[in-house]
């Protein structure tokens, strides 16, 4: 009898901790997810340019005043005397001077890039519609394109002679405007806000690019207090049962008035 109730209470205990683990492990997976939403973004004062780095490509493009781009928590680099901050645009990373840029970032823009409202069509009926990888030397990879091929556009390059684009199965690359259809003219951010100017936003997060973007909502606490909960239930659970008990036999007594 002894013997099976140690099992029960083992097979209990590791039964609480299983369920208690599952939970942990659940609720960690989530805070950590969604920390991890949480994107910020330097506004773009005026018209510049982005260099690709870590790319399949080679060739810098435009970048239009009041849009934005998202930080990467990188620190700003100095080439040939020029400070750079390393961040992302539209799923292109690089590098753009920081002049240009915010100095603090902000966190609830909805759509920080310039997004066009139709796709574009590759069509040429004289010549063979390339896509490069590379714009700025004579070492270059391209694919030919066929007639009515759709893409999605980027960004310009910076002389304005080639588009940025992504086919359907995500390839990056530049086409020649001259082949491209519609045209694509920028318009403004709608709502473009300078976090270095506007104080009182929610949104800001200090000028220091280094430091990761966190932030605690309602849902994160809940999900501590009742991680916490769970592991003080689970501890006094498991002092009753493994709490000492004593029990005291009665003495059996051989008198013979009993009989």
């Amino acid at each position: 009898m002894k013997k099976f109730t140690f099992i029960s209470k083992l097979s209990s205990l590791f039964l609480i901790f299983a369920i208690c683990f599952v939970c942990f492990f659940s609720a960690t997976i989530q805070i950590v997810a969604a920390e991890g939403e949480i994107k910020s973004y330097y506004l773009i004062k005026q018209n510049t340019f982005l260099i690709p780095e870590g790319q399949n490509i080679k060739g810098n493009i435009q970048l239009n005043a009041t849009y934005y781009v998202e930080a990467t928590g990188n620190p700003d680099v100095v080439i040939n005397e020029v400070s750079y901050r390393y961040v992302s645009y539209n799923g292109i990373t690089g590098l753009v001077p920081t002049t240009a840029l915010s100095k603090k970032s902000i966190n609830n823009i909805s759509n920080p890039f310039f997004v066009s409202s139709s796709k574009l069509t590759a069509n040429s009926s004289e010549d063979e519609v390339l896509m490069f990888s590379n714009i700025i030397d004579n070492q270059t990879n391209c694919r030919i394109l066929p007639n009515n091929t759709k893409l999605d556009f980027i960004a310009y390059s910076e002389n304005g002679k080639y588009m940025l684009v992504k086919l359907s199965d995500s390839t990056v690359g530049f086409v020649q405007k001259k082949y491209c259809s519609p045209t694509i003219i920028y318009t403004p951010h709608p709502n473009p806000i300078n976090p270095d100017l506007d104080t009182t936003n929610p949104g800001l997060t200090p000028d220091n690019p280094t430091s990761p973007t966190t932030a605690n909502n309602k849902a994160t606490i809940t999900r501590v207090i009742l991680i916490i909960t769970l592991c003080v239930v689970v501890v006094i659970v498991i002092f009753l049962l493994f709490k000492p008990t004593s029990k005291k036999n009665k003495p059996i007594h051989d008198d013979f008035y009993d009989f």
